[in-house]
């Protein structure tokens, strides 16, 4: 709604307007004016939306923009961002080893969605915190030959499949995933008692649901199948259920009964 008319949708909640503020503050402050959302583009076989397309009005450049959000504090975020994995610290970026960092992760997503939109040559990273936004503008050092590389080989056929001696496809296996913590996946949820390592019991205004964390969308029905038996088996769960992903830098939250 920003993008597309200027300003909040109807019924847009007061939180969400604070943080659009301070967002379009950032964005006055670099001459960007919003003009679409949710743009498709592809390099290859790679393809995204954007989460926004704009314009430089000094210059009539088409802009990029990147939107990440985080329950953090700019100060807290701007601490951890050129932090490196402490399990991988490097990763290779174009036979080019660089620190893992969140701040190399939110580059490269910028700068394949300006080399994969033909118009743009310009971009911005928009963090969204608890107390501002953050902008960080194109890193111009990445390459288009960093996607095309990938982009020019193309996924084999059958590399989701599974199929069983009898022809049948099978789907892969959803391994479960650490549960991330409500502090983290759940803001205003608390987490009450630990199932499995996957699985929480977790609370919010009086109200407690069973939760659980998976790696993509395609988990999710799956993994709700697997919540109920665990229900049926185990006395006093909650009926309410609640599976959270990771996306884009934040995360969704599934609600089944």
């Amino acid at each position: 709604g920003l993008c597309t008319t200027g300003k909040a949708p109807p019924g847009t909640k007061g939180w969400v307007i604070r943080r659009i503020k301070s967002i379009e503050q950032s964005l006055a402050k670099a001459k960007v004016r919003l003009h679409s959302a949710n743009v498709f583009v592809s390099i290859g076989n790679l393809k995204t939306h954007l989460d926004g397309v704009g314009t430089h009005i000094p210059t009539g450049e088409t802009v990029v923009l990147e939107l990440k959000s985080t329950q953090a504090t700019l100060n807290n975020h701007r601490a951890a961002y050129d932090v490196a994995c402490s399990t991988q610290p490097t990763v290779m970026v174009n036979k080019v080893a660089m620190a893992n960092t969140e701040r190399l992760h939110h580059a490269l997503q910028l700068a394949f969605g300006v080399h994969a939109l033909p118009t743009a040559s310009r971009g911005f990273v928009i963090i969204s915190a608890s107390d501002g936004a953050a902008l960080y503008p194109l890193n111009r050092g990445i390459d288009r030959a960093v996607f095309t590389a990938v982009a020019d080989h193309p996924r084999p056929a059958n590399s989701l499949k599974v199929v069983t001696p009898c022809g049948k496809r099978r789907l892969p296996r959803v391994r479960p995933v650490r549960w991330p913590g409500s502090s983290v996946a759940l803001p205003g949820w608390s987490d009450i008692n630990k199932v499995r390592n996957d699985v929480f019991v977790v609370q919010k205004n009086g109200t407690r649901a069973l939760a659980t964390a998976v790696k993509t969308r395609e988990h999710v029905d799956r993994v709700i199948k697997k919540l109920k038996a665990l229900r049926k088996r185990t006395r006093d769960l909650p009926t309410k259920m609640l599976v959270v992903r990771p996306h884009n830098g934040r995360w969704i939250c599934h609600l089944a009964q």
